[in-house]
């Protein structure tokens, strides 16, 4: 599930699952952050929580809560 928000003139993307975890990333622009989670979706469910999402380095903040 994907969370969007605006946060420091950034867009912020929030994608969380049960198995999986959370993973956040920071955009310029609003439709790379729908990119972008969808493709994590995609790896999250694929996984089925066995296997790292972490394909690719990123600017993440692990935990991080979106208000």
């Amino acid at each position: 599930m994907a969370c969007f928000g605006k946060r420091n003139n950034l867009w912020q993307t929030q994608v969380r699952n049960k198995y999986v975890g959370s993973i956040s990333k920071s955009f310029h622009f609003k439709p790379e952050t729908h990119k972008w989670a969808k493709e994590q979706e995609v790896l999250m469910q694929w996984s089925g929580g066995t296997l790292p999402i972490h394909s690719s380095p990123r600017n993440t903040s692990s935990g991080s809560r979106m208000d």
